[in-house]
């Protein structure tokens, strides 16, 4: 219901409004003493072209400033995150860690099966070859890398292989578990709190959190020269 006084001063029709600030249909129309002459045509103020006209001068008056500002920033926010990259990544568990490497970089995810040890060659990190679509690949143990100990006597029904391609090279490492792909957004990345031990490696560099995990994004880069490294 439209007030029956104002605060402001409105560019209205005259007869809509009187020196007092009150509208004419709450003076003398059907919210009034309904002595306006003009009820008598039109019946209801409603219908009456003084009604009609008041409330569109109302609608056409500019915003308050204070609305234009919220408003310009709340579409400027909106066309930011539009056009921010998003970025695709595959979440997985390690222990009770999750963490996320790059989409790009991950070929498939295949199901454990036995490594074959390497005389000489296979210690705690490089942990031997692995048979993927009838090709052997390099394995390695991740968790080692990152300093994960593995949650002992947990079911392994769930953990699986994930396969990456990192500048050519194809590597394989076990996971306790594979969630899913995962796309976000760079603003939605965190620093590595300096105060947990787990992720002082160099290897992860932010924390991305999604549907209420905090997973560490491992930098693929750092990650194959850490392999090269130890492979000598």
């Amino acid at each position: 219901m439209i007030h029956s006084t104002i605060k402001e001063s409105v560019s209205l029709p005259m007869t809509a409004l009187d020196e007092s600030g009150v509208f004419c249909w709450n003076r003398i129309g059907v919210q009034g003493d309904r002595s306006c002459g003009r009820l008598v045509e039109v019946v209801h103020c409603h219908n009456c072209p003084i009604f009609s006209d008041a409330g569109r001068m109302l609608f056409d008056r500019a915003p308050p400033e204070e609305v234009l500002v919220e408003r310009t920033s709340q579409t400027a926010i909106r066309a930011d995150r539009s056009m921010e990259q998003l970025s695709s990544g595959l979440l997985f568990r390690l222990g009770e860690e999750w963490l996320v490497i790059d989409a790009m970089s991950t070929i498939e995810v295949a199901e454990l099966r036995p490594i074959r040890r390497i005389p000489r060659r296979t210690d705690s990190i490089f942990l031997g070859m692995v048979n993927i679509r009838g090709e052997l690949r390099l394995a390695f143990d991740l968790h080692q890398l990152l300093g994960i100990a593995p949650i002992q006597g947990t079911d392994r029904q769930a953990g699986r292989f994930v396969v990456i391609r990192l500048d050519r090279q194809t590597w394989v490492f076990p996971t306790d578990e594979v969630a899913a792909i995962i796309r976000y957004r760079h603003s939605q990345e965190t620093a590595v709190p300096s105060t947990l031990e787990r992720w002082k490696s160099a290897l992860v560099r932010s924390v991305i959190e999604w549907e209420k995990k905090k997973a560490g994004r491992i930098d693929s880069i750092e990650l194959l020269a850490r392999l090269n490294k130890h492979m000598g």
